[in-house]
């Protein structure tokens, strides 16, 4: 609930500053030496997602996923399976990617004008629709069961080499104590 009540957040902030700019991210960012960076939030899993909190976020994520992208705050939604993800929601995005579907007739569901086009039975294969619909393949990084700790690696060693962080989210702890506030307090009366 606190990372959605920080993009509702971002978005009013961003709202205002863009508005100078008719609302453009991307005029904003090449007309203005002050960086804003995109921000990515990801959803893996969607399903899994959908039933922890069941409809307790659905109206707050249509928006923030429809809302976001005007600002550079784009999201990423992972699913399964293509009715996993609610039709509403779906259509925020514009651009979709299917991997290897169980039953080939998903692929018509998820793309306009799909025809009899499939992706070759290739594990990493798949669809994606750019200006047409075109198949492509991706990459193992490694072994499956390698993937986990090789990811974690990967990016541990960003976090150290890149110098910019994501915001955290606020939190208060159970038992707010001194060290919890001593870097928002500046003199003794603030």
């Amino acid at each position: 609930s606190r990372l959605f009540e920080m993009l509702q957040k971002e978005i009013k902030e961003r709202t205002a500053i863009l508005s100078d700019y008719n609302g453009d991210y991307n005029l904003y960012v090449k007309m203005n030496q002050k960086p804003m960076p995109m921000l990515i939030i990801m959803i893996n899993n969607y399903e899994t997602f959908s039933e922890n909190y069941e409809n307790e976020y659905d109206d707050i994520l249509l928006t923030l996923s429809r809302e976001g992208l005007k600002c550079g705050i784009v999201f990423i939604v992972t699913a399964s399976a293509y009715n996993n993800l609610r039709y509403r929601l779906s259509q925020n995005f514009r651009q979709k990617i299917a991997l290897q579907l169980n039953n080939q007739d998903d692929y018509f569901n998820i793309f306009d004008g799909v025809g009899k086009k499939r992706p070759s039975h290739i594990f990493g294969r798949g669809l994606v629709k750019l200006e047409d619909i075109y198949e492509f393949q991706t990459a193992r990084i490694c072994e499956a069961e390698k993937w986990s700790p090789y990811v974690k690696e990967v990016n541990e060693n960003l976090k150290k080499s890149n110098k910019n962080s994501a915001k955290s989210i606020p939190i208060l702890p159970e038992k707010v104590t001194f060290d919890t506030v001593k870097e928002a307090l500046k003199d003794l009366e603030t």
